[in-house]
């Protein structure tokens, strides 16, 4: 055969027996997924629920009277007594590391109780008191908390106005439906991991000493936890939570009888004589 004729057909031949470029690693690999969030869903574990750090919520010390502004010589005296309560020595194992308190006006002293109240602690632990979140922005002091926790599992203190603090709760996870009494300025709120664990006496001597006699305390009592998850602005109509078995039990025989005792009703407009009678 001519060398013109040839060379065509094996170079033919020769691109049949040619193997494919072998494709990419990356190319190969099964696709990978964050177990903790999708580009096209919502994170199924939120990372900023996981922090193990407690949160420590409390009231400012005792206001003034006639409404002035700054804390009472009890408030005084409760600033000091956090000291003891909540410093290096303190005997509840507490170990803060952030401090957060509502913000405030510095011209006037408005709104600077939780300030003053939480200040002769801070100097002491060498802490900055961070008041970059308005009173009812409970958003800013969830976002401060779980910035926090990504670098120290230490405790973090939020020092509030107590008609508020249940919505700092909230805004942190927890879902008991919180009131702060409004005689009390001693009572600590204990979080972790999204719910109240504990609440606490301050026990400062002085001005809690009707609080030391170990007497049963009700507004220590811990609320339930509610099953799902509240809307903001919806109520629940009943939390099973809060019902004891025998009221379950209570509830069902209520709904069996009405039920009876409509069957009957219907046996006799129908002519017929109800069962069991």
């Amino acid at each position: 055969m001519h060398v013109a004729v040839l060379l065509p057909l094996l170079a033919k031949l020769a691109a049949a027996f040619v193997v494919p470029p072998v494709p990419d690693a990356s190319v190969l690999a099964p696709p990978s997924f964050d177990l903790l969030s999708s580009p096209s869903t919502s994170p199924l574990v939120r990372k900023d629920e996981l922090y193990n750090n407690r949160v420590l919520l409390i009231r400012h010390g005792e206001k003034r009277r006639n409404g002035k502004e700054g804390l009472s010589k009890a408030g005084r005296k409760r600033a000091q007594c956090l000291r003891r309560v909540l410093g290096r020595h303190n005997t509840h194992s507490h170990n803060v590391g952030l401090i957060i308190a509502q913000s405030y006006n510095a011209d006037n002293g408005k709104r600077a109780r939780p300030y003053f109240t939480v200040l002769p602690l801070a100097k002491d632990l060498g802490l900055e008191v961070h008041t970059d979140c308005e009173r009812d922005d409970p958003k800013c002091v969830a976002k401060l908390v779980a910035d926090f926790a990504k670098r120290s599992d230490k405790d973090v203190l939020i020092c509030w106005k107590h008609s508020f603090l249940h919505t700092i709760a909230q805004g942190l996870g927890s879902r008991a439906r919180l009131t702060y009494p409004d005689d009390r300025f001693d009572i600590m709120w204990i979080m972790k991991h999204r719910r109240i664990i504990s609440k606490e006496s301050e026990k400062c001597r002085g001005i809690d000493d009707d609080r030391m006699d170990g007497k049963h305390d009700r507004d220590l009592e811990l609320e339930p936890e509610r099953l799902g998850e509240v809307e903001e602005g919806e109520e629940d109509d009943m939390d099973l939570e809060e019902l004891d078995l025998a009221e379950l039990l209570s509830m069902g025989e209520e709904v069996d009888a009405e039920e009876i005792a409509l069957e009957r009703e219907e046996q006799w407009s129908s002519g017929q004589v109800p069962l069991g009678l």
